[in-house]
């Protein structure tokens, strides 16, 4: 998994890359402004604290 920061649309976002995981990509569904870019491949996080997973 490769995590770095980047700036979209005037917003700072963390970029995370990953090869495909079902448990994974439901897990990042969970957060609040996550987006996914098909382009890219990559998805797009909101750069603030984010609560624990269970």
């Amino acid at each position: 998994m490769k995590a770095s920061n980047n700036e979209l649309r005037r917003e700072q976002r963390i970029n995370v890359e990953f090869p495909y995981d079902k448990e994974i990509v439901g897990l990042i569904k969970q957060i609040a402004g996550a987006r996914w870019d098909p382009t890219l491949i990559v998805w797009y996080l909101p750069n603030r604290k984010l609560p624990a997973f269970n």
